[in-house]
């Protein structure tokens, strides 16, 4: 028995360099500038003409399904970011933050471009951290509980 090592215990949190997180934010602030830019070229260019055709309450909502579909373009180019960085749980990272700005280019149209455009880097930077730094925890269940928590509350807060 004197001879017998107990094994460690792994710790609770993945370790993040902080070369890593600054890159995550970076990672971020890219895809939520993509996520602005896909949002206006695919509103502009590609549904407002396919939908306006005479129906102005049709034109008024064609921009909801472009900003939709950019945060899912800009996501998948954001995962393979924290992919290529190789981020505990990168997947869970990038739902959880597209969950929580889901829509959050709509919202900001009342701002000029460059307002909008700066909050939703911003927005997108902050969530990619919060999520990677929520994501360190080595327990699943627990990450899926405060992932789930936080989207929550950002979407109560983001529409209210």
């Amino acid at each position: 028995m004197d001879g017998e090592q107990l094994p460690e215990k792994a710790p609770l949190f993945a370790i993040v360099q902080p070369a890593q997180f600054a890159q995550v934010v970076i990672i971020g602030a890219v895809v939520g500038a993509l996520s602005w830019v896909f949002a206006q070229v695919l509103g502009i260019y590609v549904l407002k003409p396919a939908s306006c055709s005479g129906d102005v309450l049709v034109c008024a909502v064609s921009s909801y399904p472009a900003v939709m579909i950019a945060a899912l373009m800009a996501g998948c180019i954001g995962l393979f970011g924290l992919v290529k960085l190789q981020i505990f749980r990168p997947l869970l990272v990038v739902i959880a933050a597209t969950m929580g700005a889901w829509g959050v280019v709509s919202l900001l149209t009342a701002l000029p471009w460059y307002g909008s455009l700066l909050a939703t880097i911003l927005f997108y930077a902050i969530s990619y951290a919060a999520f990677m730094w929520i994501a360190r925890i080595r327990v699943f269940w627990l990450v899926i509980l405060i992932s789930v928590v936080v989207v929550v509350a950002l979407r109560l807060i983001v529409t209210a």
